[in-house]
């Protein structure tokens, strides 16, 4: 006797019903009538005669074939284990340099907590730090399966990396010169997390030389940027210089986006800011950051979440129109479309070492300040292995087929899990639902699958 799917779901509006497989993106569309009449038969086949029995039985191998209806519970679980099988595969892609652990704003919203970016003598990585981090990540880059296709990346992040000009700069040509040994993969991405304000042209001609992609933090218009990026020291809200900064790299062609963070006041007015960011600076490419938690800062308003969810579908219905790139949006929105199980929304579960000033290696830069999930190899970086480390062995499998209750929820394939340091903020652990994420994944998955529908209509 079949039966729906464990991970058959069913979206409703008006006439319409929606069954969607969450393994794979799967959608088909019937009527209401068709939908009762299949579950009608599933439960008593004998209920139904004439040619409405013909149109469903052929209907009921239409779900058959594409996994909507199953035999057993059996063969879903079998599922289950292969996927997991798949994504536990190890592989460290994602480097992280914290260049120092300061910064020259004191962004009241910020995640990285205020004794870590407000520290008034800041440390600053050497660059033998440097060589014997790019050493580490270049050792584990090679024990990557080669078959195996994933963007290999380094990150300098701080902080405010700037911070520590000079260090980055040998660092851009130091990796370069790796590049030309064969060291390190030519196609390799280099990425600046920057609040723009220390960028200068010498920092502008090494970023456009080096092909290193910028996101710079811009918040929106001054009303809305200033009200939280203020500079440490003088209170003064830093718009005029981060603006300066951004369209100093647009007018020399470097591969610069806006990281934009959605505070509780500014949520609303989203969409809005969105379309300043395009018609004002020219953005192409853009990142939205929902806020998150700290020991020492907490999101006051119980909707935040699902405020965030809707305002970022309504800016990707503009990015889509016009053709600009949303980080945030598109990467379920290439689930979805590519029909794959997104397994992970952050490198950081398993696919990333972060490495701080002090040689310190850890799993994510927001935990850097806390020590947790930070360790201080004896054995120095010259012989650490993270590949055989618990931290990263237990964060390799922090994935949502592992939560009991995630695999009961139509977002399974699509969500990529969250957040674990906001899981570890709010409910004590990563191995806890990052329910802060929950909204934006199944709000974003029930518009795509009416905005699938309607463009079938078309």
């Amino acid at each position: 006797m079949k039966k729906f799917s464990r991970f058959t779901h069913v979206f409703r509006k008006n006439d319409v019903i929606a069954l969607y497989y969450a393994i794979n993106h799967e959608v088909i569309y019937l009527t209401r009538q068709s939908f009762r009449l299949v579950c009608q038969f599933l439960e008593t086949p004998d209920t139904i005669f004439g040619a409405n029995r013909g149109n469903v039985q052929e209907v009921i191998q239409r779900l058959t074939i594409a996994n909507f209806l199953v035999d057993s519970e059996d063969s879903e679980e079998e599922k289950v284990k292969k996927l997991k099988k798949d994504f536990y595969q190890p592989g460290i892609y994602i480097l992280y340099l914290l260049l120092t652990d300061s910064c020259n704003l004191g962004c009241t919203y910020c995640f990285i907590e205020k004794p870590f970016v407000q520290n008034t003598r800041p440390t600053l990585m050497s660059f033998s730090t440097v060589q014997k981090a790019l050493d580490l990540y270049i050792r584990c880059l090679r024990r990557i399966d080669p078959e195996v296709s994933k963007t290999k990346m380094i990150n300098f992040y701080g902080g405010e990396p700037l911070i520590n000009k000079g260090i980055f700069l040998q660092t851009l040509q130091y990796i370069e010169n790796l590049k030309k040994q064969g060291k390190l993969p030519k196609d390799i991405r280099l990425s600046l997390n920057t609040n723009g304000t220390l960028v200068d042209k010498e920092i502008v001609l090494a970023l456009k030389k080096h092909n290193v992609e910028v996101a710079v933090s811009i918040d929106g218009p001054r009303q809305y940027h200033d009200s939280y990026r203020k500079y440490r020291q003088s209170k003064k809200g830093s718009f005029i210089e981060t603006v300066r900064a951004f369209r100093l790299l647009k007018k020399f062609n470097v591969n610069v986006g806006v990281s934009c963070t959605i505070p509780e006041q500014n949520v609303n007015a989203l969409p809005f800011i969105f379309k300043w960011f395009v018609e004002e600076l020219g953005v192409e490419a853009i990142g939205f950051n929902p806020m998150l938690e700290s020991r020492t800062f907490q999101v006051l308003d119980p909707l935040y979440p699902q405020k965030v969810a809707e305002a970022m579908i309504e800016c990707y219905k503009i990015a889509r129109e016009i053709g600009v790139y949303e980080d945030r949006m598109i990467r379920k929105v290439k689930a979805f479309v590519g029909q794959y199980f997104y397994d992970r929304d952050c490198s950081a579960i398993g696919r990333q070492i972060v490495i701080g000033p002090n040689e310190e290696i850890g799993i994510c830069p927001a935990f850097y300040s806390s020590g947790k999930y930070f360790v201080r190899p004896k054995e120095g970086l010259e012989n650490f292995d993270p590949y055989n480390h618990p931290y990263w062995q237990e964060w390799g499998k922090r994935l949502t087929l592992n939560f009991s209750k995630c695999l009961k929820c139509p977002a399974l394939a699509i969500c990529g899990g969250g957040c674990p340091y906001n899981s570890w903020i709010r409910h004590g652990s990563i191995w806890k639902i990052d329910d802060f994420f929950c909204p934006h994944s199944l709000k974003t998955l029930e518009w795509l699958v009416w905005d699938l529908y309607d463009l079938s209509r078309l």
